[in-house]
């Protein structure tokens, strides 16, 4: 059995059952849902887990301690402004200084994302295998920002993905074919393996009979900006609605409240009938959601590869996404196991909406990509992909 240390976001109420239960574990950073699921497999695989992660409170340390596992977060308030690159480095000091403490117990470290998290893992390249897993390309949404404060931040995230990136004292991985392409083509030196996300085995749903009367379609997005391109689903959905008044569009993410200024620019221009606004949903909610709808749109024009396409395959409902989006196509088979449309025609999405009442083409498509998930994302196997790569290095 191995010793591996995580450096990345990470949210420890995912693995309650592996802590001991005389603890208040916080329930954070709830978008790291690839993280959580990989630690947690590499405890039931019997393998000893030490993670390095942060939370977003003023204190000191926090360490929980469990079964085969002990995680240290830092806490990420100071007084220097989050954009300025003094906070990230008191931010990396931290984590930098409880590897140290642990180092020698580590088989190899894998950081997560190419930004603060790997440039702590880097500094101990030279004492023990450092991996990455490169899961957004910093270039590409860094030329999607606007206004100043979200340009500097990411001008801030810029720098430091550059430092990652350099040199070879780092073993990269790739999510998806789409990042490996991304990485390549600016890196073509590097040896870049790709092991895509996994999908919980106890999300994947073998069969499923009751799905809803009327059409209820879901789109989860973290934000409201050009490159998650809700607006054109918003369009698209507004043309389905008129010919169909009994159907919804569930919007989820923190963005979908009332006070947000686009969806006020929606509801001022009549565009959200039949539009339900869900706000932030909690992780542990998300499949008895899914459960209670008919489809999932995916409109993002990007993506690294994109968690909630399979956890939409995994409950048996058919997923839209975009034909040019990053890996979407991949993890779509090529419109094997979704439906793809050009996310940018707000007629190609309209429809694509259509689409979910051929009954006999829907159920191909779910059959089909049951069965990939099972054989390709299940999260046991991609658990011991990463340990076969960890001990190709030890």
């Amino acid at each position: 059995m191995m010793t591996i240390g995580i450096v990345s976001y990470f949210n420890p109420f995912e693995i309650l059952p592996f802590l001991y239960g005389d603890q208040q574990v916080p329930n954070v950073n709830k978008g790291a849902s690839a993280v959580n699921l990989l630690v947690k497999e590499l405890l039931e695989q019997g393998h000893n887990v030490i993670v390095f992660t942060t939370y977003p409170y003023k204190g000191g340390t926090i360490t929980l301690t469990g079964k085969n596992v002990t995680i240290y977060m830092v806490s990420t308030q100071h007084t220097i402004p989050k954009t300025s690159l003094f906070h990230i480095l008191i931010v990396i000091r931290r984590l930098i200084k409880l590897i140290k403490q642990r180092i020698n117990e580590i088989d190899v470290l894998h950081a997560h994302w190419t930004y603060e998290f790997a440039l702590a893992a880097k500094h101990f390249a030279q004492r023990k295998p450092v991996f990455c897993t490169v899961r957004d390309w910093c270039p590409y949404i860094y030329s999607y920002q606007k206004g100043f404060r979200s340009r500097l931040g990411w001008k801030v995230k810029y720098h430091m993905f550059r430092k990652v990136m350099k040199g070879d004292s780092i073993h990269f991985i790739a999510n998806s074919t789409y990042t490996y392409n991304r990485i390549k083509s600016e890196y073509p030196q590097k040896e870049v393996p790709i092991i895509p996300n996994p999908i919980d085995k106890n999300y994947i749903l073998k069969e499923r009979k009751k799905y809803p009367d009327n059409e209820i379609f879901i789109s989860i997005a973290a934000g409201i900006d050009k490159r998650k391109n809700i607006g054109n689903l918003i369009a698209a959905f507004h043309l389905y609605h008129n010919e169909h008044p009994e159907s919804t569009l569930m919007l989820v993410g923190g963005d979908f409240v009332d006070n947000n200024q686009h969806i006020i620019q929606w509801k001022e221009k009549g565009l959200l009938g039949g539009v339900k606004l869900c706000g932030w949903v909690d992780h542990s909610q998300l499949m008895p959601l899914l459960d209670s709808v008919s489809a999932l749109v995916h409109p993002s024009l990007e993506e690294t590869f994109g968690n909630i396409l399979l956890e939409g395959m995994a409950r048996r409902i058919p997923v839209i996404g975009g034909d040019k989006s990053g890996a979407v196509p991949e993890v779509l088979g090529n419109g094997k196991y979704g439906i793809l449309c050009n996310v940018s025609d707000v007629q190609d999405i309209y429809r694509s909406l259509c689409k979910i009442h051929d009954k006999k083409y829907i159920q191909n498509i779910i059959n089909n990509a049951t069965e990939y998930i099972i054989s390709t994302y299940q999260s046991d196997i991609i658990a011991r992909k990463h340990i076969s790569l960890y001990q190709s290095f030890t």
